[in-house]
């Protein structure tokens, strides 16, 4: 016996959802059922608000129904610094710690050979003419996943950037608070020998540890600089030739 169309057509839609197999798709289908009228519309309500009233800030990539957006409007934050995110939820999430409070730039994602994803896929070109623009912009501070996908965007950015003089730094990586020693795996503890925080001081350094320049480099770095050198031969046409910022990147 099969489903009813309208419920099974809800679970197939449910299904389309992030991590919702047919058991969970069909207690959600089950439930919305049950659910009142009056909470059902203002449910559906929400979901088509979402698709035609959200977009993209035009100058950061962060979601918003304003355009620019409430951070990229509000004077008061510190126009030196731009902490760039992968996903629009980056934001949300550093804006709890409470503890930065420059400007931001989403990428939409990462550099991904595997899926094919080069520069021109990401959200880097409207950056570097942000930076062209905006003189008052000191340092950019690259906040993607300690990935290796997410290390190598980091470097791509660093490279491209570091050239036109722009202080660009990286959010300290190792030990999270509560974390054992002995629990915890090599790589881990590497990066967090490396950045060492000092104890007393400069408790900003320990937040947003900046990249060492180290003698001896681990294979794990050696493997993301070989990949940013194939990325840099796969993609040398990001930028047009007039362009001062790929002129110094690829020399």
């Amino acid at each position: 016996m099969q489903y009813p169309e309208p419920i099974a057509k809800l679970i197939d839609s449910y299904m389309k959802l992030p991590g919702i197999g047919n058991k969970t798709a069909t207690r959600l289908a089950f439930y919305t059922v049950d659910m009142n009228e009056d909470d059902v519309k203002a449910f559906s309500k929400a979901l088509v608000a979402t698709k035609n009233e959200l977009h993209y800030c035009s100058i950061c990539g962060n979601l918003t129904d304003e355009d620019p957006c409430e951070i990229c409007r509000d004077k008061t934050r510190d126009q030196s610094q731009i902490l760039v995110v992968e996903q629009p939820k980056d934001i949300m999430v550093m804006e709890k710690v409470q503890e930065y409070h420059g400007l931001y730039h989403v990428l939409h994602g990462v550099l991904s050979p595997i899926e094919g994803k080069g520069p021109e896929d990401l959200n880097i070109s409207s950056l570097i003419k942000r930076l062209q623009k905006n003189h008052e912009v000191k340092e950019v501070i690259v906040a993607t996943n300690a990935t290796p996908e997410g290390e190598a965007t980091a470097m791509y950015l660093s490279k491209l950037i570091k050239p036109a003089g722009i202080k660009v730094t990286r959010l300290a990586h190792g030990l999270s608070v509560g974390t054992d020693i002995e629990y915890a795996d090599e790589m881990t503890l590497f990066k967090a020998v490396q950045a060492e925080p000092k104890c007393k001081g400069d408790e900003q350094q320990m937040f947003f540890g900046g990249l060492r320049k180290q003698n001896v480099k681990s294979d794990y770095d050696q493997r993301l600089l070989d990949l940013i050198n194939a990325l840099k031969e796969q993609w040398t046409m990001l930028f047009k030739p007039r362009m001062p910022w790929r002129i110094a990147i690829l020399r």
